[in-house]
């Protein structure tokens, strides 16, 4: 099972230079929690994901992430004062590096693995130029999962090498 069978085609990019207002704006009208960093819109180069969790984090005092109890004593506008504070701040400083970009023709299974040990569990996919073309999230896992269960894909591995496949052919 190969990434460019699975990942989502033209992912939700906001270039570097970007601050945290444009990137909460543009999640909300786009409706995604995931957008992909590029160097340029030229380029499309990926350099990491924002994510709604760094927006969280970012506007949340170290205070109230390392005790949340705390909260309640916070007032009820305090979000908006949190918020205000950080909207010119540029995503560069705030988005998660992504310490492993995938290649079309790579594997499920290597997905899955870098997946499961991401921060942002979603990955960008590039294609042989370098230029991001695709987004491989939990959800693209969870569908190769599904086809490989329900064999609505034939398994692409080697009988020799993965017993369980042809055990459970019947």
């Amino acid at each position: 099972m190969k990434v460019k069978k699975y990942m989502k085609t033209n992912p939700i990019t906001i270039e570097k230079k970007a601050n945290l207002a444009q990137a909460v704006k543009m999640m909300v009208e786009e409706g995604t929690n995931t957008l992909v960093v590029v160097d340029s819109k030229e380029s499309l180069k990926p350099l990491g994901v924002m994510t709604t969790l760094c927006l969280i984090k970012q506007v949340l005092p170290d205070y109230l992430e390392d005790d949340p109890s705390v909260s309640v004593f916070e007032r009820s506008g305090q979000l908006t004062c949190f918020s205000l504070k950080y909207k010119n701040e540029p995503i560069e400083k705030m988005m998660i590096k992504s310490k492993k970009i995938l290649e079309l023709d790579d594997t499920m299974v290597e997905a899955a693995a870098y997946a499961s040990k991401s921060t942002t569990r979603s990955l960008p996919v590039i294609d042989e130029n370098g230029k991001l073309t695709g987004l491989i999230d939990r959800t693209c896992i969870k569908k190769a999962i599904y086809n490989s269960i329900f064999k609505i894909e034939d398994p692409d591995c080697d009988r020799n090498q993965c017993d369980t496949c042809w055990r459970e052919e019947n």
